[in-house]
């Protein structure tokens, strides 16, 4: 009897240990769950009219607003009267046609140099783009007919009956393909370029491309006060700056990234005491807003602070960056792109993190045109974002 039941308690031991063992696992998959899929983050959106989405690597859907986050293995989709602009966390800015289509294939920033890179595949449509602090070794745009690499630039690609179109505004570009390449800017004898195919090489143009040229769609911009939240409504008309990547950027030389000639030594100072900025915080308008940087052309550095109020002066943030090329932040080709030191607060208690970036702007990078987004870190809810324009 006393063995029976000696026999019967290890069993029942046995099958709680197996139970146990078994809720553990579950336990640990159900909370893995959520890492193994999660999705790697890669842009946000800043302007939306008309139809705009994505379709994510499951072929599902979701509409896309101004600040929607968008993410590695989506593809953006515009619709026939659709437009949008997206800002990826190296500081990039795309600006998309109405019935484009851009896969982006793989993104990475921010973590290990070793790991960072860009490849994103145009489907259909096209963009307008300046690029941001990802190595030109590291950023590839593939489409059917050829495949675009970067040397710090500002470009924008279309395809039109089965043709690649490529207008270089500045910086430069390669166009390769199976049958050769081409050089675009910097030296080369050709800013313009067609691709009929794969097989074809690349054609190099002294005009530019007739596709680009007669495209008269308006500047936008986005609004940015805090009522914002319906993309439509949000949109305003602009006639200056700071907008980023706009439509009629060759046009305009007081757009970041054209007509830039990047000073290769000395050292300037910016301020908004004679620019602007278009900013909010999330409970309120953003006031007293100051900006100072300095920047180290030769050394490819940027140091500085900026200084605004919330909440009609009861929030007060004080942000300190600073960035160069050991960070993989500073000056790049003719962008910048700075993470928010550590020191810096909110209501002199909280500490902030988040982002300054943004492109050089005039004949001789007179001006910083950028954007900030920024954060309480003990209360995430407290958020100021915008845009701005300093001036040396």
């Amino acid at each position: 009897m006393n063995a029976g039941r000696t026999l019967e308690g290890k069993t029942m031991k046995t099958v709680q240990r197996i139970v146990l063992t078994w809720a553990i696992v579950m336990l640990t998959t159900i909370i893995a769950i959520p890492n193994a899929y999660a999705k790697d983050e890669a842009a946000i959106v800043i302007v939306v009219t008309g139809d705009f989405y994505a379709v994510d690597s499951t072929l599902k859907k979701r509409s896309l607003n101004r600040r929607s986050k968008v993410f590695v293995g989506d593809t953006l989709v515009t619709g026939q009267k659709g437009h949008a602009q997206v800002r990826f966390l190296d500081g990039a800015v795309i600006s998309m046609r109405p019935d484009s289509e851009l896969n982006i294939q793989k993104y990475s920033y921010g973590q290990a140099k070793s790991d960072e890179g860009s490849l994103l595949n145009l489907l259909k449509g096209g963009f307008r783009t300046i690029t941001g602090a990802i190595g030109k070794e590291k950023y590839k745009v593939i489409t059917s007919m050829a495949t675009i690499g970067i040397r710090g630039t500002h470009y924008e690609a279309v395809i039109n009956n089965n043709q690649l179109f490529v207008a270089l505004w500045d910086g430069g570009v390669t166009l390769s393909n199976n049958a050769g390449q081409i050089d675009l800017g910097l030296g080369a004898d050709y800013n313009f370029a067609m691709v009929q195919s794969s097989n074809v090489e690349p054609q190099g143009q002294i005009d530019p491309p007739a596709i680009i040229v007669n495209d008269t769609r308006p500047q936008i911009k986005p609004d940015l006060s805090k009522n914002s939240g319906n993309d439509t409504s949000s949109l305003t008309m602009a006639a200056d700056g700071p907008a980023l990547a706009p439509d009629d950027i060759w046009n305009d030389p007081s757009i970041p990234g054209f007509g830039v000639t990047m000073p290769t030594s000395g050292i300037s100072a910016y301020t908004t005491n004679v620019a602007s900025v278009s900013a909010s915080g999330s409970t309120s308008d953003i006031t007293s807003f100051a900006y100072n940087a300095t920047v180290d052309f030769a050394a490819a550095t940027v140091n500085g602070t900026m200084t605004f109020n919330t909440s009609a002066g009861a929030n007060s943030w004080a942000i300190n960056f600073s960035g160069g090329p050991s960070t993989s932040n500073g000056v790049n080709g003719a962008g910048f792109s700075m993470n928010v030191d550590s020191g810096s607060i909110v209501n002199s208690i909280d500490p902030v993190s988040g982002t300054v970036s943004g492109s050089f702007a005039g004949a001789n990078a007179e001006q910083m045109v950028g954007s900030f987004n920024v954060v309480n870190d003990n209360d995430s809810t407290m958020v100021a974002e915008g845009d701005f324009v300093a001036t040396q």
